[in-house]
């Protein structure tokens, strides 16, 4: 007999119940759950040995439908990147840019400098599995204290012009990492605590009598010839060895009294003005120079020869000997109005 509308039994009263499954009868549900685009779905299950358990599946079931329908599903848990995973990045890329910039005339190269083994060295000491987000100021203050020790331990005291040079690497490394990963763009990296002021026990400059002693004692012997001139672009331009050592004839010019030089460091270029280097560039083209660039000597052979000159006249030469010079970074720059120019040398 066809049931009326009177003896049918609710809606819904139906969507758990038992049914036969091969020899033995299962709780399950038979539901329609409306979809994202306002279809109805059907959803059958009888795999339950209670009721209870096919009630708790369908509400499940059912609060996962209408979350997805009024989109109110949880937010994707976001992945924090670890100190170890920032450099990590940072070094691919670090790398490729230094295979991308090298050329024939890359005579020095090291495949991991040493930024970047401070970098490495850092990580270790932060925690690699540390989240990037917690670094705070005082880590940086931490580092600088442990590479001083460091330092001594080796017998070998670290300026803190070398500490600061390896933190600006650390904070290179860290605005990297704000860049690319998603769960640091509110992250603001800490400023280095060591600013240049602190450098200024670095200053080493060469006095009129100490730099006529050493161009003196250069210019005694014509086989140190290309040290000397290294020695007097050196003081007019304050330029780097390598940058000088790289320098192509065409790349000064007598009649506008110009230099230009290129850093490595920078990747940039940059004209001086300094006629009295360009006259000496080109009273030295004009002798029997054929290579390419202005000076042919290695730069380790530049150094020795500086500092048995400078040792040989009294002037305290050396990298990590205190009240030493060397060849290095830019100081002050001066000009000598007898024709060459007066350079400050940088000890670090």
């Amino acid at each position: 007999m066809r049931k009326t509308k009177t003896t049918r039994r609710p809606k819904g009263t139906a969507q758990i119940r038992k049914e036969k499954r091969g020899t033995r009868e299962c709780w399950g549900y038979d539901v329609w759950v409306r979809q994202l685009d306002g279809t109805r779905k059907r959803y059958r299950e009888f795999s339950f040995a209670t009721k209870a358990e096919a009630g708790q599946a369908l509400a499940a079931l059912k609060t996962s439908g209408w979350k997805a329908r009024y989109g109110l599903n949880p937010p994707a848990v976001s992945h924090q990147t670890t100190v170890s995973e920032a450099i990590a990045s940072y070094l691919k890329v670090a790398k490729a840019n230094l295979t991308a910039n090298r050329t024939d005339e890359s005579k020095y190269w090291r495949n991991t400098p040493g930024h970047l083994r401070t970098l490495q060295r850092w990580g270790e000491f932060a925690g690699l599995e540390r989240h990037v987000g917690t670094i705070r100021a005082d880590d940086f203050v931490f580092w600088i204290a442990a590479e001083m020790e460091r330092g001594k331990d080796n017998r070998r005291a670290l300026k803190k012009a070398t500490v600061r040079r390896g933190l600006n690497t650390i904070r290179a490394a860290m605005n990297h990492a704000v860049q690319t990963c998603s769960d640091l763009r509110t992250y603001k990296v800490p400023r280095s605590p060591l600013t240049k002021k602190s450098e200024e026990e670095r200053d080493r400059v060469l006095s009129d009598e100490e730099i006529s002693k050493i161009s003196g004692a250069l210019a005694i012997n014509n086989e140190l010839a290309d040290a000397l001139f290294f020695f007097q672009i050196a003081l007019i331009t304050a330029g780097r060895m390598a940058e000088i050592r790289r320098m192509k004839w065409e790349e000064s010019s007598e009649r506008f009294g110009t230099v230009k030089l290129y850093s490595s460091k920078t990747k940039k270029w940059r004209t001086i003005k300094a006629p009295a280097a360009a006259a000496l560039i080109a009273k030295r083209r004009t002798k029997e120079k054929t290579a390419p660039t202005v000076i042919e000597r290695p730069d380790h052979w530049i150094r020795g020869v500086l500092q048995t000159a400078s040792e040989s006249v009294g002037v305290i030469y050396g990298q990590q000997v205190p009240g030493g010079w060397c060849p290095h970074e830019p100081a002050t720059y001066m000009l000598d109005e007898s024709c060459l120019g007066r350079r400050a040398f940088e000890w670090n």
